[in-house]
């Protein structure tokens, strides 16, 4: 038995990387363009506070400060100074940013900040009331894959090998922390009962329920190529060692795409009734944050369209602009992709269905250049069980093939239910 402590883990807060991706940049969220990072990392450090953890963990790519320029410096120095008044540590293992562009040795960081020695691993104890609750093992040199790996938009590869990553001996729970690629089997050899990884920007955990491998993600999505939440993992560790970790939303803004069918021969108020609704439902989710759209639609009916699909999109983008993209929050439309007729032939489904939402769901899947995330589908308390470990699913040949079943299996139970409504 030991004492349960808590802490959170965060990663490529990038504060030198405004958003972007977006063609033209629309005035009115030039500021949320270029605060966001530092809003989103901001709450990264207030999560640390509110939870009352015992040290915050970044997995490197916080910052380039050549980059980044004095902001992003006193910035960072006021938070770590925040949570130095709370006696909250921080420990911190460089990244590719940092690598380029190291903390100038002139400025000195709070004491309660410690960034991991270069060249080896370094083991730092963190004690609480004269008890060592935890060993943290990590290296500001960019670990290498410990086994050849696909390659993956936002990952790093290196030089420096996992095996330097070793942990201690004894019963203290005991975390690695590195910005790279963890493999599965790496994982189960190793002992680490944490891995605190950096260099995905999207969030992922593997592993059992007493060794995990957690990629934080950013705080906040910087590209139309990020959608979905970003935020922070806060982690309780129990009295028998075991970490539970939870995902908090930190992001102010989010890229999504939207798919719409729309008949051209009904009454352009029905169509845009329809559009309207959808764009609304994406709002609610966001619960009062500002989107960035990328529509994708298609035309239905008997009736095909009396404009070419360039113009018809243009038109419906300018509309959606218009209506949604001034308001607060602001829903702005990025672009609208008109689908060629019959590119979705036999999946149609009526938009706002369980249907379309479930085939838009299934086709988001197939855009992760990743392992399918099903454990996130499980129950939270179960998210760490073997059943997690069992529907891991990391071979890109088995991945395609279990979407593809799914989707038809979504037609059969689904479909269905629609037509019998």
């Amino acid at each position: 038995m030991s004492q349960p402590f808590r802490f959170v883990h965060s990663s490529d807060l990038h504060l030198e990387r405004p958003l972007g991706g977006l063609g033209e940049t629309p005035a009115h969220l030039a500021d949320l363009l270029i605060d966001a990072p530092y809003a989103a990392a901001e709450r990264v450090f207030d999560l640390a506070i509110s939870e009352r953890a015992d040290f915050l963990v970044l997995s490197g790519d916080v910052l380039d400060v050549d980059r980044a320029g004095p902001r992003a410096v006193a910035f960072l120095l006021a938070q770590c100074e925040r949570l130095a008044a709370r006696e909250i540590a921080v420990y911190w293992a460089y990244g590719p940013a940092e690598r380029r562009s190291p903390w100038p040795a002139e400025l000195r960081l709070p004491a309660n900040v410690h960034v991991f020695a270069r060249g080896a691993a370094q083991t730092l104890a963190h004690h609480s009331d004269g008890e060592d609750l935890a060993v943290l093992v990590g290296t500001s040199d960019e670990p290498r894959t410990a086994e050849p790996h696909r390659a993956r938009k936002g990952s790093a590869g290196g030089d420096a090998p996992f095996e330097t990553l070793v942990k201690p001996k004894g019963g203290r729970f005991a975390l690695a922390v590195i910005h790279g690629r963890v493999s599965g089997k790496h994982l189960a050899k190793s002992g680490f009962d944490y891995w605190a990884c950096g260099g995905e920007h999207g969030r992922r955990q593997f592993g059992n329920g007493r060794h995990l491998a957690v990629y934080a993600g950013s705080p906040q999505a910087r590209s139309p190529a990020e959608r979905g939440v970003h935020g922070a993992v806060v982690v309780d560790v129990d009295e028998h060692g075991a970490p539970h970790p939870r995902f908090v939303a930190t992001d102010l803004a989010r890229f999504r795409r939207v798919r719409l069918t729309l008949d051209p021969s009904a009454p352009q108020s029905d169509q845009e009734k329809i559009v309207a609704d959808r764009v609304r439902a994406e709002l609610a989710r966001a619960a009062g944050l500002d989107l960035f759209l990328r529509c994708q639609l298609s035309a239905t009916g008997a009736t095909t369209l009396r404009t070419p699909r360039d113009a018809w999109g243009q038109s419906w983008l300018r509309w959606l602009r218009q209506e949604f993209g001034t308001d607060s929050p602001a829903a702005w439309t990025l672009s609208v992709d008109v689908q060629p007729s019959g590119t979705a032939a036999g999946m149609a489904a009526p938009d706002g269905s369980l249907l379309a939402d479930y085939l838009a769901a299934i086709a988001d899947f197939e855009q992760l250049e990743e392992s399918l995330p099903l454990a996130m589908l499980l129950p939270e308390s179960q998210r760490t069980s073997p059943a997690a470990r069992l529907i891991h699913i990391d071979d890109a040949h088995e991945r395609a093939r279990v979407l593809r079943q799914a989707r038809l299996l979504g037609r059969d139970l689904l479909g269905a239910e629609e037509e019998s409504a």
